[in-house]
């Protein structure tokens, strides 16, 4: 659930949050802001348990329902970590902040997050 949650989110934000100037992509405040990200994250993430509620018998007054939803704003608020190490930055309110400048297909870079958030993953729930 948690590599279908990290997937989903992911690839939905960038969708849904990149808008074309001069065609040039650009993130947007709805998707990419510190404020709106973790709601738009746990809404992805709850209306997926919805989807698989029957399937995963999974109570939606269960405390494991809640858990999903809060790891759904984590996995948000994790994409914006990483987007904030681009040059393009994420929203903090209606301005923009960036704590690094590389670029967002850095290779090494990024197979390095992913293989870190693998090991985290299989280090967290292999407790």
């Amino acid at each position: 659930m948690a590599i279908w949650l990290s997937v989903c989110i992911n690839y939905l934000i960038d969708l849904l949050g990149h808008v074309s100037r001069d065609g040039a992509p650009v993130r947007s405040w709805a998707t990419h802001s510190v404020l709106t990200a973790p709601c738009f994250a746990g809404l992805i993430a709850a209306f997926t348990l919805l989807a698989a509620s029957k399937w995963l018998q999974l109570d939606l007054a269960s405390p494991a329902f809640a858990f999903w939803i809060v790891l759904g704003a984590i996995i948000g608020m994790g994409h914006l970590l990483l987007d904030s190490l681009t040059g393009a930055g994420v929203y903090l309110g209606r301005r923009r902040i960036a704590l690094a400048h590389m670029a967002y297909d850095n290779l090494p870079l990024n197979l390095g997050f992913i293989f870190a958030g693998v090991c985290f993953a299989v280090w967290s729930f292999g407790r």
